[in-house]
């Protein structure tokens, strides 16, 4: 939830810069209280995800100014634009449940690609964020404290890039983790294998990437450590050798900007299974109770022998969700073992346990769990057991989100993500799984036209064998047509909080403006229906259609690209039910 209050005002001036308009942008505004929403960033150097809520660098923390505007870190207040490729402009944070996301803005006159070029830079140049995770009075080892070298945790460098990490991983950069030995600069990796996604745009100068909550809050180095409500962020930009030239990003005091995280969701993956409770069971006597095989359950192999292929035994199905994830929990046969599948000959080419989703459940749903063969017959699916140890070693997550391609009744699927997955935790004493699946993921398809945010889902539980004769047993509702989990928490892909439905048309500023070659218009409808945006050159050509269809009530976004036209002014429409809106944006090349 997000609550502020303030003014925002906004000059548009007009100069001679190359022959083009130079837009001047201030903005004055007081943030009162900031918690972060749940957020998805892409990082992908587009930033039309980022919000300004997520601004970091404003009151009550301190503004970052350009050199010109008078920051004290300018190393020659006479010429301003001396090392200006180093001159940072804004501060950007947010986080989700597995990540915490960082965009810096720099001056957009400065282009960190002249530094390798200029000799004035010593040693050459480097910008790096830096992170407390214990910030606050009683920390002696975070920005607070000491010589700023040692006074984090960890760090992160985006600029110069690391070919290493590129050459040998998935990763972009590492992050860098202090070893509390000293004021040295005394780090090391935190993991060799998994890093940190950097996107960098070198029109705006602007750079976005993301570090894993997973490596931040399990540090090697700190005793006694308990994950924070808070971390405390500083970015650096200067120089490499003496004289150490730099603009610092910060708080005074080298404190760093404060950032509020995100609460840890209402269940912990870590097989323990203490905060799950008996109201989040599916299968209940109202629904379709899962029986073992001992009791009754229709699925038994061998009903005279209800203990043979009782390792593969489904006992009960539970779940809930938050704003980020959907939890599951499958509860096996009390005298099941899994440990005993690979070594047992009659589980025909191993056995696999998996949980399947339909994101569009119900009467029309021609692609969920309601509809076909059960192999086709849902959206996504989670393989809990066996592991994947290959996915593993490259995101650290134990387990890949796969989506149906709903492209026929075969096994047609893809990994939605290769570095984010779903969070899977086993207790072998009691062979009973938990997970965790990113509601990122499973409510934005990719191969679902159309696709409306739903208000539930339906989930199949299914173990069996690998090969023929497939004997298995299904955990669902009767005609596969699955456990209905009604969605209680937001869908976890928006940046801000969900805006009410508008009670008129409405065309938003297209961000960002001006715009070089990319850029996104969001709109909003009072009511579902047919709307057609356009967008036109000033002498009244038709340029783009950007949308001609039927369109559900509430916000939405469309992407424009203006990569194969000139420089100039355009006009883009919003028209519905004979309405009409109209913006003006400004593409600069």
């Amino acid at each position: 939830m997000l609550y502020w209050s303030g003014i925002t005002l906004i000059f548009i001036c007009e100069g001679n810069m190359k022959k083009t308009l130079l837009f001047c942008l201030a903005v004055l505004g007081m943030l009162v209280f900031q918690q972060p929403a749940a957020a998805q960033i892409t990082i992908d150097g587009l930033f039309f995800d980022w919000d300004s809520a997520t601004q970091v660098d404003v009151a009550p923390q301190a503004e970052e100014l350009t050199f010109d505007l008078g920051d004290p870190d300018c190393p020659n207040p006479a010429v301003p634009s001396y090392f200006a490729d180093l001159d940072i402009d804004d501060v950007f944070v947010t986080d989700d449940a597995d990540f915490v996301y960082f965009r810096i803005k720099m001056n957009p006159v400065a282009n960190l690609t002249n530094v390798p070029n200029d000799t004035s830079y010593h040693g050459g140049a480097a910008l790096a964020v830096y992170i407390s995770v214990d910030p606050g009075w009683s920390d002696i080892t975070g920005l607070t404290w000491g010589w700023w070298g040692s006074g984090y945790d960890y760090f992160v460098q985006v600029y110069p890039t690391d070919s290493v990490v590129v050459n040998s991983t998935h990763y972009d950069q590492y992050l860098w983790e202090h070893k509390q030995a000293g004021n040295g600069w005394d780090f090391v990796p935190a993991d060799s294998a998994i890093g940190c996604k950097v996107a960098w745009n070198a029109t705006n100068n602007e750079v976005e990437f993301s570090v894993p909550k997973q490596q931040l809050f399990n540090p090697h180095y700190l005793t006694d450590f308990v994950r924070p409500d808070t971390i405390a962020v500083m970015v650096y930009a200067g120089e490499n050798l003496s004289p150490w030239r730099a603009d610092y990003a910060s708080n005074p005091g080298v404190a760093g900007f404060k950032v509020a995280l995100k609460k840890p969701g209402p269940i912990a993956i870590d097989g323990l299974f203490f905060d799950w409770t008996a109201e989040m069971q599916l299968d209940t006597p109202a629904t379709q109770e899962e029986k073992t095989f001992d009791a009754g359950d229709p699925d038994c192999p061998n009903p005279a022998v209800p203990s043979y292929f009782a390792d593969l035994d489904i006992d009960d199905v539970y779940a809930t969700d938050d704003a980020d994830f959907i939890y599951l929990r499958v509860k096996m046969n009390s005298i099941a073992n899994l440990a005993n599948v690979p070594n047992d000959t009659s589980y025909h080419g191993g056995a696999a346990i998996a949980a399947y989703f339909s994101v569009d459940p119900g009467a029309a749903d021609t692609t969920g769990l309601t509809w076909g063969w059960w192999g086709n017959g849902y959206d996504f699916f989670v393989q809990a057991y066996p592991s994947d140890s290959v996915y593993a070693s490259v995101g650290g997550y134990p387990q890949a989100v796969w989506e149906h391609k709903q492209a026929g009744n075969g096994w047609d699927f893809e990994v939605v993500d290769s570095l984010r997955g779903a969070w899977v935790s086993w207790n072998a004493l009691s062979n009973d799984v938990e997970m965790a699946i990113p509601k990122a993921q499973l409510l934005h398809p990719r191969y679902l036209q159309n696709f409306q945010q739903p208000d539930k889902i339906a989930i199949m539980i299914y173990a069996g064998e690998n090969l023929s004769p497939w004997r298995a047993d299904y955990a669902s509702m009767p005609g596969v047509a699955g456990y209905i989990l009604n969605l209680n928490g937001s869908t976890g892909v928006a940046t801000r909080p969900t805006a009410a439905v508008p009670a008129n048309l409405t065309l938003h500023q297209n961000y960002p403006n001006p715009f070089n070659p990319e850029t996104r218009i969001r709109f909003a409808l009072p009511t579902q229906g047919h709307i057609r945006i356009r967008v036109f050159d000033v002498l009244g050509k038709q340029v783009s259609s950007l949308a001609d269809g039927l369109y559900a009530a509430g916000e939405h976004i469309v992407a424009f690209s203006g990569k194969d036209l000139p420089s100039g002014i355009y006009f883009c429409t919003l028209e519905s039910a004979g309405a009409r809106e109209i913006r003006k944006m400004m593409l600069i090349k």
